[in-house]
Parts: C-alpha cells; structure tokens; sequence
C-alpha cells in the first residue's frame, strides 16, 4: 500500500508539481524509494502469496519509475517557463 502511495503522490506531483521541499532533499526522497524496492526482493516468498509479492514489487517499481520521471518533468516544467519568461520579456 505504501509502494502505491508514492506512486499516486507522484503522479499528483506530476501535474501539479512536487511538495514544498521536495527540490532540497530530492536525492534522498529517491533513494528512500529505490530502498523500499529492493527490500520488496527479500521477503520470504512462503509468508504470502505470489500475487500479494508482485504487487508489490509493481508499485514500488511505479513509484521509483514516476518519480525519476517527475524530476524528468520538473525540469522540462522549468527550461519551458525560463524560454517563455524570455520570449515575453523580448529577449
């Protein structure tokens, strides 16, 4: 539930832009979800079922894919506002 979690905050961030903050601890905001992905791989595939398992290695999958593209996005965001501050500033 939690790997689906930030998978929906960041396609909400996708459109709306990321949280207040999010730009000065981005790196680690990343790292705590590809941490949460690789541990997905150790549990013990006998305590649940397969379906419940890749489940759950999807959505934490999706939310580490969406947010490195959200950054991917931000970044678009930002050369297409800088270029347009341009063009109307007659530069």
């Amino acid at each position: 539930m939690t790997g689906h979690a930030y998978a929906t905050s960041a396609k909400i961030a996708n459109r709306v832009g990321p949280f207040a903050g999010y730009h000065k601890d981005r790196d680690g905001m990343l790292n705590v979800l590809k941490m949460h992905r690789e541990e997905v791989s150790k549990i013990d595939a006998g305590l649940v079922s397969e379906e419940l398992l890749s489940a759950a290695a999807s959505s934490w999958d999706e939310a580490v894919e969406l947010g490195t593209c959200m950054e991917l996005e931000t970044h678009k965001l930002a050369i297409s506002s800088n270029r347009n501050h341009r063009i109307n500033d007659g530069l």
